[in-house]
C-alpha cells in the first residue's frame, strides 16, 4: 500500500534535513513506475556519490502532486511524465551538495 501526500512530503523533507541539503535547488525530484531503473540506470546515481530516497504513493495523482510541490519550491525536475502506473516519488542529491557528505 502506498503513502498519502502529506506522508511523502514529510519523508522527503526529513530526508533533505538528514542529509543536510544546503540548497534545495541542487536536489532532484521525480516520479516513475520503476524507481531503481530510473535512479541507477537512467540518472546514473551511485551510493558513493549520491543520497537518495524513493517512496511508493497511493496513486499516480498523489505522486504528481508531491513532485509539483517540490518543483514549485525550487527542486530540479519536470512535470507531465508518467502514466497511471507512475506511483513512486524519488529524490536525490549529490553528496557534494549536502553537508553530511
Amino acid at each position: 500500500m502506498g503513502k498519502k501526500y502529506k506522508e511523502i512530503v514529510s519523508e522527503i523533507n526529513d530526508f533533505c534535513a538528514i542529509v543536510q541539503v544546503n540548497d534545495i535547488g541542487k536536489a532532484h525530484i521525480g516520479i516513475t513506475n520503476a524507481p531503481k531503473r530510473r535512479l541507477f540506470y537512467e540518472h546514473k546515481i551511485t551510493n558513493e556519490r549520491h543520497w537518495w530516497i524513493y517512496i511508493k504513493a497511493d496513486c499516480a495523482e498523489t505522486a504528481r502532486a508531491v513532485e509539483r510541490y517540490f518543483i514549485d519550491r525550487g527542486m530540479k525536475g519536470g512535470t507531465g511524465g508518467g502514466d497511471d502506473e507512475t506511483i513512486y516519488v524519488y529524490c536525490f542529491v549529490k553528496k557534494q551538495d549536502a553537508r553530511l557528505a
